[in-house]
């Protein structure tokens, strides 16, 4: 079972672009990952694991660890729109 502490965090320009706050709730529009629509989920932080593949992490209401990860190098990718379109506040 994945634990929020298995990751680790950065202050990048991916969370601001797609207007996350750490702590705050988001509502899943559409399935996406481990999002499932309809799910209120939680956000605990952005990974950069390789300065284009990068996990958004988040907890769900049961206290899981939701994980979305892609290729986020742009703004302009097809994994960075998608998880913008996905997410609205809760």
């Amino acid at each position: 079972m994945k634990k929020v502490t298995d990751f680790i965090f950065y202050d990048s320009w991916h969370v601001k672009e797609i207007g996350l706050t750490v702590g705050s709730f988001y509502l899943a529009k559409n399935d996406l990952r481990e999002l499932k629509v309809g799910e209120v989920i939680k956000f605990a932080g952005f990974e950069d694991v390789d300065n284009h593949y990068g996990r958004f992490v988040f907890t769900n209401q049961s206290g899981q660890v939701v994980v979305v990860d892609g290729d986020f190098c742009t703004k302009d990718h097809p994994d960075f729109k998608q998880l913008k379109e996905t997410l609205s506040n809760a």
